[in-house]
């Protein structure tokens, strides 16, 4: 459950992308860095990395990782890997692997895509499953930076885009709704933001449909700089607190 809080407020945010091969708004080298709270207190880190593929050809390699620190993590020691390879000209996924450590609570479970049969290949623990997917679903990670490309600030305030995510088995619709412009006082200053509102499905995770609230850097990199969300146990936020090998430069007023 958790790790659907921390990866869900980290990965949803911008897109629309073409069949030809594009010059995307990040590059290999790209490495984020961001704070978790829970209400006051300092809940952990996670780190989202863009690298040059080792395994599949024309491929983006995704990771991220994040992990519990200070009182969090005396109450429970949380840690989390997510990786993903990205087809460079579609962005979407081929390979998709998460593990997962809760106390006592272990799980490594990898996704191999066929997008052009609709088939997704689950293994863990030794033992495979297929599932049908709509050709154009994307995984945890590949649906950011797909969703980066989106050029929202060509929207209305209201506009909305609607993205398709296989998680935990089964395919979700995310929808990103455009709420306007603001600035936000962040660890490098002031930053231009665009705020969006993800919509996701109620229940044992989020109280409410609309509880995610996003901004993103208005600039030409479009990367995440502060999430919100009220949560069944307590509100959680997300700040972007290091940046590095961004494609342009981060955007901040003087």
């Amino acid at each position: 459950m958790y790790s659907k809080v921390l990866m869900v407020s980290l990965y949803f945010f911008l897109a629309t992308v073409s069949g030809q091969n594009r010059d995307w708004n990040f590059k290999s080298g790209e490495r984020l860095k961001f704070l978790i709270h829970y209400g006051i207190i300092d809940g952990g880190y996670a780190v989202s990395e863009v690298l040059k593929s080792p395994k599949y050809p024309s491929s983006f390699y995704l990771k991220s990782r994040a992990w519990s620190t200070g009182l969090a993590k005396l109450i429970v020691d949380l840690r989390y890997v997510y990786s993903s390879y990205i087809d460079t000209v579609t962005l979407l996924p081929k390979f998709f692997d998460r593990k997962v450590s809760e106390a006592d609570f272990w799980l490594e479970r990898s996704i191999r895509f066929d997008h052009d049969e609709g088939k997704a290949e689950i293994t863990e623990k030794g033992e495979k499953t297929v599932y049908d997917i709509d050709t154009d679903v994307h995984d945890m990670l590949s649906v950011v930076m797909f969703l980066r490309t989106l050029p929202i600030d060509s929207l209305s305030i209201g506009d909305s885009r609607v993205v398709k995510v296989f998680l935990d088995r089964e395919t979700f619709n995310f929808r990103l709704e455009f709420l306007g412009q603001e600035t936000i006082d962040s660890e490098f200053g002031d930053v231009p933001c665009l705020k969006l509102k993800l919509y996701v499905q109620s229940g044992r995770l989020f109280k409410e449909e609309t509880d995610l609230n996003v901004w993103v850097s208005s600039d030409a990199n479009r990367v995440l700089i502060k999430v919100e969300a009220g949560l069944m146990f307590g509100a959680i936020s997300v700040d972007l607190v290091q940046y590095s090998g961004l494609k342009y430069p981060l955007m901040i007023e003087d």
